[in-house]
């Protein structure tokens, strides 16, 4: 007889695990999940939880994160399986059965309430692997942009007091305070059960991932200098000029007060090539710990920082738990050097061979504590005996293609991400057959007009035998050029013929290029106006934080064409127009004046400036003559009164720029 017990049980009745949800089933108590759609959701796909676990069997409960979860192999390789083949492996005579509780967009106060409600299923040892989502997901009100009136405020104290390093200390506390009251709520859960916890420090992408956040205001006019030299040290890397970059790398960072992540981006790579390991460690770590939520104009990545870190490994001192610190064992494992591609496919997810490693220090981090006083091996010696994971060629190539997609999109690039993009093309072309089609089918979703599910190459997708989900990326909707590029030249170098989709032709309507499709990056917008409806109030324009805006459009072939373009640059203080400079595939320029007012203004394009495919045009905004410290005062103004505020400068704002046919 089954029967779901009802939702208004005693609070000492059975309770629901996030997903799973408790019934009777022939008298005993299970927790069944909802059949996976499609798409999957968030959590493992296991459908049944017996509260009851077999005899002589060492139940592992595992908490964590999308890292934990598996993200981009899920569900087909989870840290979770691994886990359990590998203590099954290295421990044949006993059985060992890991509960997988990791899920994606994980919070601190879900993950209390999830191993609170875990504590039904009688654990034998829980894996707590929590730490990268914190400096995104934890500190809402640490913003000038999404707060409620109370954080607004509270920003504006911060900011009056001691500027943005103030505003900086101020956010690390909150996360300070809320992280360690959450892993202290745990151990008193826990604690009656004298439960063991071993505690994982996540590690990051250190030699891959970027993270290109502009400078927040400066003293007088330093945001030109600082701009000038970001501009100037990318391309002494470029050039392979890599003590021009570091001077360019150090003089960013004094102009920003050795916190701008950008320049320590810059600096690790020119680090790095000079051979300088240890250094450009260092420096990419510092660039993690200066993205921070509460200053960053671009949106950022998941990624633990150094304070993230240092709380897990306190926390475990202080409470004598088992510790895997992935920092330190990545690191030995890679003999000092960055982590990068051969462990991560993205900011933090992990690939095959990372999940095996960290499962690896897991394993022998649980044989030590059933050990009872036994020596037992260390995860270095464990390596070389633990089972491969049984990983189908589509499985790998889509999360390849998903890593490609990943970084195409969510990567705020400070150096060319092109050579990144097509190593996970080619990877994933390489893992299978399955990849060429799948490839196609992006090239198919991302050149057209139409929504993703409206095309015939969603369904094409959705018939390979692991197909792309959104969690990959499937649909995002953007144009993604530099993805687009990558797979056409993987798929050229294998000899793989893609002819050009068909441009239909372009209405008396036009196109509208502010739309997400157009937009050549749209992680040059401030953060705010890409998020859903539910999260800010969206405005009816596009805000850029860099000095130059890039939009993409296609067509069947050259034609003339008018562009209206409605545009301003707010933050100036000039009696006289500046001049903005619109280019249309790298040809000749035109200057369109700006000032602080909305201004229309039309371009007529002659045929010969346009091309069949696709076409480019940039905007180059003047730099900002506010005074950095006049701009700050001027935000806190408007967090007093309640109102958003940019701690940043904005270089432009477009409502409206359309192409169509001339009139």
């Amino acid at each position: 007889m089954v029967g779901e017990v009802a939702a208004g049980t005693p609070a000492d009745g059975p309770r629901p695990i996030q997903i799973w949800r408790p019934r009777k089933v022939d008298g005993g108590l299970v927790f069944v999940r909802p059949e996976p759609g499609p798409f999957s959701d968030h959590y493992a796909t296991r459908r049944r939880i017996s509260a009851a676990k077999p005899r002589g069997t060492t139940r592992v409960c595992l908490f964590g994160e999308s890292v934990a979860a598996g993200y981009l192999y899920a569900p087909h390789l989870t840290p979770a399986r691994v886990l359990e083949a590998q203590l099954c492996s290295v421990a044949p005579g006993k059985a060992f059965e890991v509960l997988d509780f990791a899920r994606t967009n994980e919070t601190l106060d879900n993950l209390v309430t999830t191993v609170e409600r875990a504590l039904q299923v009688d654990p034998d040892l829980l894996v707590l692997w929590t730490g990268n989502n914190w400096n995104l997901l934890e500190t809402p009100e640490c913003s000038p942009y999404f707060p409620s009136q109370e954080g607004r405020a509270r920003y504006a104290r911060a900011l009056r007091k001691g500027g943005l390093a103030e505003v900086a200390e101020w956010s690390a506390r909150r996360l300070l305070e809320h992280a360690s009251e959450a892993l202290e709520e745990i151990m008193v859960l826990v604690g009656s059960r004298d439960l063991p916890v071993v505690v994982v420090v996540p590690e990051v992408n250190l030699g891959d991932w970027e993270n290109r956040q502009p400078t927040p205001w400066l003293g007088g006019q330093d945001i030109v200098a600082w701009h000038r030299h970001h501009r100037a040290g990318v391309a002494a890397l470029d050039r392979r000029d890599d003590g021009e970059a570091l001077e360019h790398a150090e003089a960013m960072l004094r102009l920003d007060g050795w916190s701008g992540p950008a320049g320590y981006r810059l600096m690790s790579r020119a680090r790095a090539r000079r051979g300088d390991g240890a250094g450009a460690v260092l420096a990419a770590r510092a660039e993690v710990d200066n993205a921070l939520y509460a200053t960053q104009a671009l949106l950022g990545s998941p990624q633990a920082g150094s304070m993230a870190q240092a709380l897990l490994r306190t926390f475990a001192e202080r409470h004598g738990l088992p510790l895997v610190d992935l920092p330190r064992q990545f690191g030995e494992y890679l003999e000092g050097a960055l982590p990068d591609r051969r462990v991560f496919l993205d900011y933090c997810h992990l690939t095959y061979e990372g999940m095996r490693l960290a499962m690896a220090g897991v394993t022998a981090a649980i044989l030590q504590v059933s050990a009872s006083g036994e020596a037992t091996p260390r995860w270095q010696v464990l390596l070389d005996q633990l089972p491969e994971p049984d990983v189908s060629p589509p499985v790998h190539a889509t999360a390849f293609l998903g890593a490609a997609l990943h970084t195409a999109h969510r990567m705020s690039a400070v150096t060319p991400s092109q050579p990144l993009l097509e190593y996970w093309c080619e990877r994933a072309a390489a893992a299978s057959p399955d990849a060429i089609g799948a490839m196609r089918h992006v090239l198919a979703v991302r050149t057209s007009e139409l929504p993703e599910f409206m095309t015939r190459a969603e369904l094409d997708n959705q018939s390979l035998e692991c197909p792309l989900t959104p969690q990959h990326g499937w649909r995002y909707a953007h144009g993604d050029v530099a993805l687009q590029q990558a797979i056409r030249t993987v798929l050229a170098r294998r000899g793989v013929a893609v002819e050009a989709p068909p441009v239909p032709p372009l209405s008396d309507a036009g196109l509208e290029l502010t739309d997400p499709r157009h937009v050549g990056n749209p992680l040059d917008c401030f953060y705010p106006y890409l998020m859903p409806e539910s999260g800010a109030l969206r405005r009816a324009y596009l805000r850029f934080a860099w000095p130059k805006a890039h939009f993409h459009f296609a067509l069947p072939g050259p034609r003339p064409l008018r562009l209206d373009v409605t545009l301003r640059a707010p933050d100036t203080t000039s009696a006289h127009s500046l001049t903005a400079t619109l280019r249309v595939n790298d040809g000749a320029v035109v200057a369109l004046p700006v000032d602080a007012s909305w201004s229309r203004h039309t371009v007529e394009l002659a045929a010969e400036r346009l091309r069949g495919g696709t076409n480019h045009i940039a905007v180059a905004w003047p730099y900002p003559d506010l005074d950095g410290a006049s701009a700050l005062h001027r935000a806190i103004a408007r967090l007093e009164r309640n109102q958003d505020a940019d701690v940043h400068p904005v270089f432009g704002e477009v409502s409206s720029l359309r192409v169509s046919p001339p009139r």
